[in-house]
């Protein structure tokens, strides 16, 4: 039976692949103490290789095929990665919806101006509590994001706070 990996192990990792996976982990380090710093909460990696198996999940691969081959697989499979990994310490809802929209935002889409924070914030509570399955979340995510958004998360990032 063939073993499923990350890509970043496998025999046909490219280097591009590597390094898209060492930005973002680069960038979820930054944006979570970002994140602290503005809103609130404990500062710290929970757990290194939590954060780095979360990063490199959309990237994943069976039998070098890709496992996530859309745009919003990859962005399900980062959301849900960093949601239930909890490789911070605290924060890690609020840090798997700020690098998923960043992911998107790389890939010229946002999150639909309709959506209320609410919205967002009853979606990612439901993923972290693990009510969310990838098709869903990248069904979701394909529903409600389109090529001109730009909005702000700062409402939505403080509610997080308060749960």
């Amino acid at each position: 039976m063939p073993e499923v990996t990350s890509e970043i192990e496998s025999p046909q990792a490219t280097d591009r692949t590597i390094e898209r996976i060492a930005n973002l982990k680069h960038q979820a380090v930054h944006c979570h103490r970002r994140i602290i710093e503005e809103i609130g909460g404990a500062h710290g990696l929970r757990e290194e290789a939590a954060l780095e198996s979360a990063v490199a999940t959309p990237f994943a691969t069976f039998s070098g095929d890709e496992l996530h081959t859309t745009v919003f697989d990859k962005a399900a499979a980062l959301m849900r990665s960093l949601s239930l990994n909890h490789p911070f310490v605290d924060g890690n809802k609020r840090m798997s919806l700020v690098m998923t929209a960043s992911f998107l935002l790389e890939h010229g889409l946002g999150l639909i101006d309709s959506l209320t924070d609410d919205e967002i914030v009853e979606f990612c509570l439901s993923l972290a509590k693990g009510e969310k399955k990838l098709p869903d979340i990248a069904a979701w995510l394909k529903e409600n994001t389109d090529r001109s958004s730009a909005r702000s998360f700062r409402k939505v990032m403080e509610q997080f706070q308060a749960t």
